[in-house]
């Protein structure tokens, strides 16, 4: 396990370094910072943060990050062309177990349409996929909606989150290509 903290703005890493521009190294350089009382950041350069105490996980040998967002598949001709896009051998072959795909949200108020589209996607594409529920996915209207029981937004989310999980979908803090020299965190919120 990797450790990791959010400090003034910079994601920092135990042992990994994170280059700054210019007027941020020299306004923090040999600076101690505390965050909470509870964890610290030394910065011995001006390119190195290092801090201490917080555990992450980390998804070795990754090469690339992909992002994408609002693929609104509650549209059909919407989920009709990433069946489409998914299957596809250029993109078949181009993304694979070395990649991450982030999807940004606003893919369905369903959940039903929101488990199909990302199995879609984990099945065709065979990456590491993070998401970030959007405003579609926290919407509670709808008879699949009324059928389960849901009755707020916080609640579908906590549901979102469960489906995501049991899919192997990842939307917690990871610190990804942690074998490369220069991974990179993501945090889905």
């Amino acid at each position: 396990s990797s450790q990791i903290s959010v400090t003034l703005g910079f994601l920092v890493s135990n042992n990994v370094w994170v280059p700054t521009d210019q007027a941020h190294s020299n306004r923090f350089q040999g600076s101690q910072i505390s965050i909470h009382g509870k964890l610290s950041a030394r910065r011995d350069s001006a390119t190195k943060i290092y801090v201490s105490n917080v555990d992450i996980d980390t998804i070795d040998n990754v090469e690339r990050v992909f992002a994408i967002s609002d693929l609104h598949t509650d549209n059909v001709s919407n989920l009709e062309w990433l069946k489409d896009l998914c299957s596809a051998k250029n993109i078949n072959n181009d993304i694979g177990p070395n990649d991450v795909l982030i999807i940004a949200g606003d893919i369905s108020h369903e959940l039903s349409r929101l488990r199909e589209t990302m199995c879609i996607i984990k099945e065709n594409l065979k990456c590491q996929i993070f998401f970030v529920w959007g405003n579609h996915e926290a919407w509670i209207f709808g008879q699949e909606m009324d059928s389960l029981g849901i009755e707020t937004s916080l609640q579908k989310i906590g549901m979102v989150e469960e489906l995501c999980r049991e899919l192997g979908v990842h939307t917690e803090c990871k610190l990804v290509g942690s074998s490369n020299e220069n991974p990179v965190f993501i945090l889905p919120i």
